[in-house]
């Protein structure tokens, strides 16, 4: 993911902790270093991520970025966090490109307590490094985005999330947790929007699927991103029968049958997205069944007088 690779914390090399003081420094740092021509590098150029270049261009852009509380707070969430002990020992793993290592270090610590607070850290980490790896030279690995997209969710209803905005942006910064969760969901869209039911990418349905690890609101966020336009289309179907029916009940068994050609297809579409306990898919499956039994009975009444 781009967010994760070309990270603010990535180019200036700092911690998701640092104080406004020690940005400033490190701004006004890399500044003179790029005035004189002069590479530097810091713990945070893991190898395993793609290769970038400290620019003047760079790092004014990664400066910008992290300038108001929110966007502080939306970045670190797609970088990593060196909180524990057990942190800093992987992560020095990591500088040394060994991520499956790292990986089964941080899921063994973690042994499926995602609930636990102690665990945030790693939680937050494990979600940026599977997120970071999803993508091998154009290849996605569905295992590291699911459980990627998978525990991004729990790091929203985990219930730490307002402690861990506060320490980013400081005790004074009022969260929005529902926007901040919906931003972070359209930078995962973003991520995905050209591998969805593509040759050697995942399926809408898969994809949705993943993200059932969020707050119920936030699923049926992504859920209406992809079966809005569908409903609206098929629901202007119905709507155009009414009133074709309405005019002239005669022609029913025609605009019936139309309805049905223009309307199967996107039913199918929601099928495949959806399960079959969904309420909208019911809903929108009802209001067909109920308009064609209605051209059924309005023909008849019509040719019955």
């Amino acid at each position: 993911m781009k967010i994760i690779h070309n990270n603010p914390y990535r180019v200036l090399g700092l911690p998701i902790t640092a104080t406004e003081r020690k940005i400033k420094k490190r701004i006004d740092d890399l500044k003179i270093y790029t005035e004189m021509g002069k590479e530097i590098s810091y713990d945070t150029d893991l190898p395993f991520l793609s290769d970038f270049k400290r620019t003047a261009k760079t790092i004014k852009e990664a400066a910008s970025q992290i300038e108001r509380p929110g966007n502080k707070v939306f970045y670190s969430i797609f970088w990593f966090w060196i909180k524990s002990p057990i942190d800093e020992f992987v992560f020095e793993i990591l500088k040394e490109g060994k991520v499956e290592k790292a990986i089964e270090l941080w899921e063994k610590t973690l042994n499926g307590e995602e609930t636990n607070k102690d665990n945030y850290s790693i939680l937050r980490n494990l979600s940026v490094l599977y997120m970071a790896t999803s993508n091998d030279h154009g290849t996605i690995q569905e295992n590291c985005l699911s459980r990627g997209i998978e525990l991004s969710g729990k790091v929203f209803t985990n219930g730490d999330i307002d402690k861990y905005s506060h320490l980013i942006a400081g005790n004074k910064y009022k969260i929005d947790k529902k926007k901040l969760q919906r931003e972070f969901i359209d930078e995962i869209l973003t991520f995905t929007q050209n591998i969805l039911d593509k040759p050697q990418g995942i399926s809408t349905s898969t994809f949705i699927s993943y993200c059932q690890s969020f707050s119920d609101e936030s699923y049926r966020y992504v859920v209406e991103r992809y079966t809005s336009k569908v409903i609206k289309k098929i629901e202007s179907e119905i709507d155009n029968t009414k009133q074709l029916r309405e005019k002239n009940p005669r022609d029913c068994y025609r605009y019936g049958t139309e309805l049905y050609r223009n309307t199967k297809d996107d039913l199918e579409y929601l099928k495949t997205i959806l399960p079959q306990s969904d309420y909208n898919l019911e809903l929108i499956a009802d209001k067909i069944a109920e308009e064609f039994l209605q051209c059924s009975t309005d023909l008849y009444t019509a040719t019955s007088e």
